[in-house]
């Protein structure tokens, strides 16, 4: 039984994680220093008025959505099982 549940455990982790990397502000703020910010806010300081700096904006894109990517590509197997499973009755 535990196998099966596994995919299904998976697949229900990641997308409750992904949801939350992307809407939990609020907590960021509160548990961490009083400069914390989320990329979005921290990718902001590279757009000046002197120009955009192309280069550290795009570093830092890549740098915030390298995690998800690997844990996605790790965790593929799982959720394309997961999702199989869920699907039939």
């Amino acid at each position: 039984m535990l196998p099966v549940n596994a995919s299904s455990f998976c697949r229900a982790n990641l997308t409750t994680a992904t949801g939350k990397v992307v809407g939990d502000y609020g907590i960021a703020v509160s548990l961490t220093a009083t400069r914390a910010a989320t990329v979005p806010m921290f990718m902001i300081g590279f757009v000046t008025s002197e120009g955009l700096f192309w280069a550290k904006l795009a570093a830092a894109g890549t740098m915030a959505m390298l995690p998800v990517v690997l844990v996605g590509w790790s965790a593929q197997r799982q959720l394309v099982r997961g999702l199989s499973l869920g699907a039939v009755k």
